[in-house]
């Protein structure tokens, strides 16, 4: 379904912006219902953090976290490690990768100064846990060479962030550098050109901008995708709920619970 885990560079950014105004945070704590699930409570607030390949989410909401039964190796190390108040947490440009830092904590286990890397990159997503050095600490899914031979994560070395690229920051450029950057491209040459937009936002802006894959964006298509995405760039959520239904975490958490449970039963028929 086009709403189903949209964690695009957009969506991304609108989330990060609820959780300003609780940081730094002068307290934080970590509670994990489930192998795949990492919530941290900020507060009044918690930060949850879903790395469900092919669609993880990330979200901000006041829902407080059962703690699970139990905990993977890499849940464990982040009670371990992340001992400090997220001071902050930014996005790579508009990528759909998020650096929440961590401050040292002097308590009775002194813990140095950490950052979680939050990749939201569909089938690839991940959360890497790094030092001041950028070495990593841990992952939550490990990726070798064999999976992987452009770029390894594991514990050891060091962390390469995704590779630099050059798009147009919707949130930022003028009306006049978006109509000169898209004239005479179509729908799906979008993303290639302006940050923060995948398939799925490409799909949502041609349904509210009422243009085709196939149309040519000049005159007056051209002047109508272009106020299209200044809007989306404003209110991704709001553009994105006018056009298909998005489930909420809890919702799509529940699915995947039953999902396991039926799972289970035909194995053990």
């Amino acid at each position: 379904e086009a709403g189903d885990g949209i964690m695009e560079g957009l969506l991304i950014a609108e989330k990060l912006h609820q959780l300003k105004s609780v940081l730094p945070s002068r307290e934080s704590s970590w509670r994990f219902p489930d192998p795949q699930t990492f919530v941290l409570v900020l507060g009044d607030c918690s930060l949850w953090l879903w790395i469900k390949p092919p669609y993880p989410e990330m979200t901000v909401n006041s829902d407080r976290a059962k703690r699970g039964k139990h905990q993977s190796g890499f849940q464990k190390l982040l009670l371990a490690k992340v001992g400090g108040s997220l001071i902050s947490a930014v996005q790579i440009k508009l990528d759909r990768v998020v650096v929440l830092s961590f401050s040292a904590e002097d308590g009775f286990v002194p813990t140095p100064a950490v950052q979680l890397v939050v990749e939201l990159t569909g089938r690839n997503c991940n959360l890497v846990l790094i030092d001041e050095e950028r070495t990593i600490l841990g992952v939550a899914r490990d990726v070798d060479r064999d999976r992987n031979r452009f770029r390894q994560l594991s514990s050891g070395i060091r962390y390469e962030f995704p590779p630099p690229y050059k798009k147009l920051d919707p949130t930022r450029v003028s009306s006049h550098e978006l109509t000169k950057a898209l004239r005479g491209k179509r729908l799906n040459h979008v993303k290639g050109i302006v940050d923060g937009i995948g398939p799925n936002l490409t799909e949502v802006l041609g349904q509210v901008a009422g243009i085709s894959p196939t149309d040519e964006l000049k005159n007056c298509l051209l002047n109508k995708l272009v106020s299209s995405l200044k809007e989306l760039a404003k209110n991704p959520k709001s553009i994105l709920n006018q056009v298909t239904d998005v489930p909420q975490l809890s919702i799509r958490r529940a699915e995947e619970r039953n999902h396991q449970v039926k799972q289970k039963i035909r194995k053990e028929r």
